[in-house]
Parts: structure tokens; C-alpha cells; sequence
């Protein structure tokens, strides 16, 4: 698995460590594919990464950046 962590990483394979963190429970590594995710402009990994972190500020500032309002109001607040 971590030759396969090595893989996903070189290739910027974003959703599979999304898939890969998740089921390890590594909440460090989920910390900067959020970071990582937001930098590339790739909202949904980073959105379902804060999701499964809790991080529920994060989510809501996340669709407040890209313009997706009504979500953020009717789902967290």
C-alpha cells in the first residue's frame, strides 16, 4: 500500500488519496490534501477531505469561495 501511497502522490492522483487517507484514517495526511486540493482548484476532493475531517468552517468557506451560497446556507447553518 504505500508503494500505491507513493504512486498517487507523484501523480498529483488527488481523489485517490482522498479514497486512500479516508480508509487509513490518516487525518494528517486528509489536513494537507485539503491544502493541496484548494491550491489546484480541486473543491470537491477538498470539500468531501474537510467533510470527512469535520471540519465544517472549512466546508462552508470552501463553497462561499466558489460562489455556491445557497449550499453553504442550507446545509450548515
Amino acid at each position: 500500500m504505500e508503494l500505491s501511497k507513493d504512486c498517487a502522490e507523484k501523480a498529483n492522483d488527488l481523489s485517490g488519496l482522498l479514497l486512500m487517507y479516508s480508509s487509513y484514517g490518516d487525518r494528517e495526511s486528509m489536513t494537507k490534501l485539503v491544502t493541496q486540493a484548494r491550491k489546484v482548484g480541486k473543491f470537491n476532493v477538498a470539500f468531501v477531505a474537510s467533510y470527512i475531517l469535520g471540519d465544517v468552517h472549512q466546508c462552508v468557506d470552501m463553497l462561499l469561495d466558489i460562489g455556491r451560497v445557497p449550499e453553504a446556507g442550507k446545509h450548515f447553518f
